[in-house]
């Protein structure tokens, strides 16, 4: 059973749904105008007896706190926002796994706060070295959220994802506010992380769709290159777009177990 609650950090209180008792943590950070509730599919399908997971909804999603101002919307924030609820929790020595922007948000926390994480896996990683939005974005963001048409990409298996799940992102992605939309996108595209992801210390897992036309198989190629040779590891889904946790979550699970199982028999 998935329960969730509001953490009270020192900087801010976020909204976290949690599941499991078992000895493995893993923490999950949502994408780009998404929420926690895209891990509950994988959340259901990891063993609770082996895996506590814990889905944390950024600043803007679900119940969290929605600031104004566009500053709180960024992958450094979120990557701040990261440190202060789980240092309030009180863990240590997770696996963290992000989605899209939530890839870079763990990315970036990874670099700033070495040792508190033992792995990381990047799930469909919004390119980390950045790039060019086309001209008229940011208008075409506000038109829809003025007209209630943001939506997400539930990707070429929607029509396998149970309908209740999808109405219910849909559900959280509608009540986001704009400042979010217009920062997060600012944010990714400004982002500076390719060239620093070598100096990461820990496993990383980068995991892609073969059909992802979001960020696309080259970028996530590219990203895995500029990994540690002997600590990178690499999984693509065949027939599968941009978000596996939606499309595939029980395949997904397993990827994630097998990377867990490497990261628990490596020497301390």
């Amino acid at each position: 059973m998935i329960t969730g609650r509001l953490i009270q950090g020192t900087k801010t209180r976020l909204e976290i749904y949690e599941r499991g008792d078992g000895p493995r943590l893993i923490v999950m950070v949502h994408g780009y105008n998404s929420s926690a509730r895209g891990w509950s599919l994988v959340q259901e399908a990891l063993d609770p007896d082996k895996y506590s997971t814990i889905a944390i909804n950024n600043r803007g999603a679900g119940e969290s706190e929605r600031p104004l101002d566009e500053t709180f919307y960024t992958v450094e924030s979120f990557a701040e926002d990261l440190l202060d609820i789980t240092a309030t929790i009180g863990i240590e020595d997770f696996t963290l796994i992000g989605h899209s922007m939530g890839a870079a948000t763990i990315t970036r926390f990874a670099l700033d706060h070495p040792g508190i994480a033992n792995g990381l896996i990047l799930l469909n990683s919004t390119p980390m070295l950045g790039r060019e939005s086309p001209i008229g974005w940011e208008q075409d963001v506000k038109n829809k959220f003025r007209t209630g048409s943001f939506s997400l990409d539930f990707g070429p298996n929607k029509d396998n994802i149970p309908a209740d799940f999808a109405q219910g992102l849909q559900y959280d992605v509608a009540r986001n506010p704009l400042a979010r939309a217009l920062a997060g996108r600012r944010s990714m595209d400004s982002l500076d992380l390719r060239d620093k992801m070598g100096d990461l210390n820990i496993p990383v897992l980068v995991i892609g769709g073969d059909l992802d036309d979001t960020v696309g198989v080259d970028n996530l190629l590219l990203d895995f290159l500029a990994l540690p040779e002997k600590r990178r590891f690499l999984h693509m889904f065949h027939s599968v777009g941009h978000s596996p946790n939606f499309e595939v979550p029980h395949q997904l699970a397993v990827v994630i177990d097998v990377f867990a199982d490497r990261i628990y028999r490596e020497p301390a």
